[in-house]
């Protein structure tokens, strides 16, 4: 399914800890962590059906971390530990290299006693809201230009009669 302006995916639980920057594991045990937790993610939105509209080159991606217990977690290492979905959309929801096309990240968090926890990954295509606006702005901008080149020329003539 192609997606114009915004999708939004659930996944079960939060970002693996173990790979996240206060991890104490060495790095080769770190980084298959990471792998995994990158494969994962990215077979969970192949199996979904999304594909990438190749015209999106700026997205926002903002996290909601929906919590289990009543225990407090720190957003930025969350955000931190949510770097291997990051990697997993490149190519899929975000085209290419996430340094130059990923413009906004964000993050919120929330108890959900009484439920599993889970995270809402949203992921919004920024150049479909600039074009709209664009496209708007441009349109009023040629109507007061207009106007006004209309105004002043008929300003003109009336100078140049009286």
């Amino acid at each position: 399914m192609k997606i114009t302006e915004g999708l939004s995916i659930e996944v079960r639980g939060l970002p693996n800890s173990q790979v996240g920057p206060n991890s104490r594991n060495f790095y080769k045990k770190k980084n298959s962590y990471f792998q995994k937790e990158k494969n994962d993610f990215y077979d969970l939105l192949i199996m979904s059906g999304h594909q990438l509209d190749p015209l999106w080159q700026h997205v926002a991606v903002h996290f909601t971390f929906h919590a289990a217990d009543r225990r407090r977690r720190d957003i930025d290492n969350l955000i931190a530990c949510a770097k291997p979905w990051i990697d997993a959309m490149q190519g899929v929801l975000i085209p290419g290299d996430d340094s130059r096309h990923l413009q906004q990240l964000s993050a919120s968090y929330y108890n959900c006693e009484g439920k599993e926890s889970y995270t809402e990954v949203a992921v919004t295509n920024l150049d479909a809201k600039v074009s709209e606006l664009d496209v708007r702005d441009i349109d009023e901008l040629k109507d007061i230009l207009e106007n006004d080149h209309h105004q002043r020329r008929g300003k003109r003539l009336l100078d140049g009669i009286g």
